[in-house]
């Protein structure tokens, strides 16, 4: 499978309060039907920051996009069918081959892809065992069972295509976080003087990730400074990505040039120029501009890697003429083909723009609570897939219908 095509369609969520609601009311805890992007939708309050947030912090087990699990599992009962075979043959007891079955369970009933390989360790480390073990077999000794169920499983999986084997390998992806906590603008942190440190990114570190295992990069706009100036001291290709990025930004001034300059003044300050006109610092750009430049900087610094991308709200400050060209950004920009995106919106412009194009899922975000009669309750939170033109998904908006559909017919 090509690198490009690398996109996570289903996710085993690790929370116990959350549960997806399936086909036919079905509960479980897959969230399956992932696109390119992937919006979620509710109410205040109903738990959408928080799924974002958990899966950005998460070791989340996962299926790769157009990938079926069906030949390996194939393979599974092979190779659970040999060892069967191979016991009855040396009178080997039903209860070592069943301990070594209960090590290799169907792919489909784990935690996704990344849990196979703790079964394949389960496995080995019980024939390990077994080679070790001082247990007596009528006609075989207990190092020729070992090998021979070793044999068995390495031999079956040798005939996993290597699509499979490409796919099960362990994958790594650069997740990023944007919180709906993010600026342009320096912060007085030592009495009045500003500095570029980010205090968005340490409060937004401190309310929700303390004790997260797995690495991402929270990026608030407050670091965008030290990463200019960092890839225009750096070496040619990362002084080219700036320039490419600079292009970019032209698009938003009639296609004057534009350059991104890491001024060293007292402040820090990174400045604009654009065209003729004088140089002045970001943030006295128009708020949708600098917004954009929020989301968007550090996708462009991450070009061609495989991103996990999470925003809080990407609509914010942005005109509706802005939020497509983001939309635009996102989903056709080169060098972003390996971007997978969570957003979170309240926008109907936003989810409104999305039905032109392809490659959007849509999920809606609800907080429930048991029928009990204590003063405590603790929340669950369903999530469900919604098909694109869901006249329900509009309405937890607030939208009517004549405000969006009627317009695009």
């Amino acid at each position: 499978m090509m690198q490009s095509s690398y996109h996570i369609s289903e996710i085993v969520l690790p929370q116990e309060d959350f549960t997806c609601l399936g086909q036919n009311g079905v509960k479980d805890k897959s969230l399956t039907n992932l696109s390119k992007l992937n919006i979620f939708i509710g109410e205040n309050n109903s738990g959408k920051s928080r799924l974002i947030r958990e899966l950005v912090s998460s070791d989340f087990g996962y299926i790769p996009r157009n990938y079926s699990l069906f030949r390996l599992n194939e393979c599974i009962e092979k190779i659970k069918n040999e060892i069967k075979s191979f016991g009855g043959k040396h009178n080997i007891g039903i209860q070592q081959v069943t301990t070594i079955l209960s090590k290799f369970n169907k792919v489909e009933q784990l935690n996704g892809t990344t849990d196979f390989f703790k079964v394949l360790d389960s496995l080995n480390k019980a024939i390990e065992d077994m080679i070790w073990s001082d247990a007596y077999y009528p006609s075989i000794t207990t190092k020729e069972v070992g090998t021979a169920f070793a044999e068995i499983v390495g031999r079956n999986l040798q005939s996993v295509s290597e699509d499979h084997k490409t796919v099960l390998q362990p994958h790594s992806f650069s997740r990023i976080y944007i919180p709906i906590l993010r600026g342009l603008r320096p912060i007085a942190v030592n009495g009045e003087k500003f500095e570029y440190v980010d205090v968005y990114g340490k409060r937004t570190l401190q309310d929700y990730f303390q004790g997260a295992s797995t690495r991402f990069e929270i990026f608030t706009g407050l670091t965008a400074y030290g990463m200019v100036k960092g890839h225009l001291l750096g070496n040619l290709h990362q002084r080219k990505i700036i320039r490419e990025y600079e292009e970019y930004l032209s698009e938003f001034f009639d296609g004057k040039p534009v350059a991104l300059i890491p001024s060293e003044n007292p402040e820090e300050v990174l400045v604009i120029k654009i065209g003729d006109e004088q140089e002045r610092p970001i943030f006295e750009l128009g708020d949708g501009i600098q917004s954009l430049i929020i989301i968007t900087m550090p996708l462009f610094l991450h070009q061609n890697e495989d991103v996990l991308l999470f925003v809080e709200e990407p609509e914010l400050l942005l005109h509706p003429g802005l939020q497509r060209k983001l939309l635009e950004t996102l989903m056709q920009q080169k060098g972003f083909e390996r971007f997978q995106y969570f957003i979170t919106t309240h926008s109907n412009h936003f989810l409104d723009i999305t039905l032109d194009f392809p490659d959007i899922s849509i999920y809606s975000v609800k907080k429930a609570f048991d029928e009990s009669t204590t003063e405590e309750k603790k929340p669950d939170f369903i999530v469900e897939n919604l098909s694109h033109g869901d006249r329900s998904a509009l309405e937890q908006l607030g939208v009517r219908n004549s405000s969006v559909y009627l317009s695009n017919c």
